[in-house]
């Protein structure tokens, strides 16, 4: 994950920030101190409270000792603050495994209305259950239709239904992947295990439950730039400790 922007175009902050857990990786979220610790800390998959910002760099150990040598044991990382900060995630198709390709669904019948589409995880395979996807993106990795975006109105054990048909018949064989939620609705984005990834695994399905990073933007590749690897959720802070917290 890293940072991309800020919102309202203002100068990005950065500030140095004491940790009170090791921090190995670069780009991740970091919240508010719980009481008794000795600085922020990383936020969960799913949950993100009082968010201070994303690091932009890494400090591997924590100590809380004295040290022999008595160098000073507090550990600091750079963290953009700003509470508008937007931060750009690689879109995973694991939970667990950095790197994971999206998976990508074949339509298997002919659909020449453009909104009702049957898709399988394989090219002749069995009818792909899609009963978690309403309100979600639907993308063209290949075919006529490639490159463009579509919301899913209602998915479920037998179809897709778009809200606004794609422009070309989808032929059997064209491709797509999908995105677990649309930008701007309420959708929150949960993480890889590592923190800097976005799980977007078909079975997970749009996720309203979690107060953490809700989608400002998704940007999705065709196959022309291997978008089963490069594709992105850009994302800002619900709750931020500086920017006066969220209300239900």
């Amino acid at each position: 994950m890293q940072y991309a922007y800020c919102l309202s175009g203002s100068k990005t902050r950065v500030q140095k920030m004491q940790i009170g857990e090791a921090m190995a990786n670069a780009g991740v979220a970091v919240e508010a101190p719980a009481a008794g610790t000795g600085g922020c800390a990383l936020v969960e998959t799913a949950t993100a409270i009082d968010t201070l910002g994303i690091t932009l760099d890494a400090a591997p150990t924590y100590n809380t000792a004295q040290q022999t040598n008595n160098v000073d044991p507090a550990a600091y990382v750079s963290v953009v603050t700003n509470p508008d900060a937007v931060f750009q995630c690689r879109l995973n198709g694991s939970a667990t495994v950095d790197g994971t390709a999206l998976v990508r669904y074949y339509c298997i019948t002919a659909s020449t209305d453009g909104v009702d589409i049957i898709v399988s995880a394989t090219p002749t395979g069995s009818v792909a259950t899609m009963t978690a996807w309403d309100d979600c993106l639907m993308f063209g990795y290949t075919g006529a239709n490639a490159g463009i975006a579509r919301k899913i109105a209602i998915a479920d054990g037998t179809d897709i239904s778009l809200a606004v048909a794609m422009p070309f018949d989808v032929a059997v064989g064209d491709q797509f992947i999908f995105a677990s939620f649309w930008p701007g609705q309420l959708h929150y984005v949960t993480f890889t295990t590592s923190l800097l990834e976005a799980d977007n695994i078909l079975a997970t399905g749009e996720d309203t439950d979690n107060v953490n990073f809700r989608p400002v933007e998704v940007i999705m590749n065709d196959v022309g730039n291997n978008g089963l690897l490069n594709s992105y959720v850009n994302l800002i802070t619900v709750d931020h400790a500086f920017g006066g917290g969220y209300t239900a």
